[in-house]
């Protein structure tokens, strides 16, 4: 089953956020400028954070991961997110690139 999942990231030098950043924009959107939404299973949720994992320093940077619940069959996002201003568009990611 596929979930939606916010991951942001505070990542202390510019090089290694730059790589972060990257890993994210293969897995979903761009929602503000450390964060990041992404539809995964728990496999493809797996392999993101080892991927992530060994690009960034543990005792420098910090990944956050915050599930949000399954996507729906529709693929729609769960009303769990409320915004002010411009929407939150998610696309629907259904298949990886590695």
């Amino acid at each position: 089953m596929r979930q939606h999942v916010l991951v942001a990231y505070d990542i202390a030098d510019d090089k290694r956020l730059r790589k972060v950043m990257r890993i994210c924009k293969d897995y979903g959107d761009r929602v503000q400028y450390s964060v990041f939404a992404v539809q995964v299973s728990d496999v493809d949720l797996a392999i993101l954070k080892e991927r992530l994992l060994k690009r960034i320093v543990a005792s420098e940077d910090r990944v956050m991961f915050v599930r949000l619940g399954s996507v729906a069959q529709d693929g729609e996002a769960p009303h769990r997110v409320d915004t002010i201003g411009l929407p939150l568009e998610l696309s629907d990611r259904k298949r990886m690139l590695f």
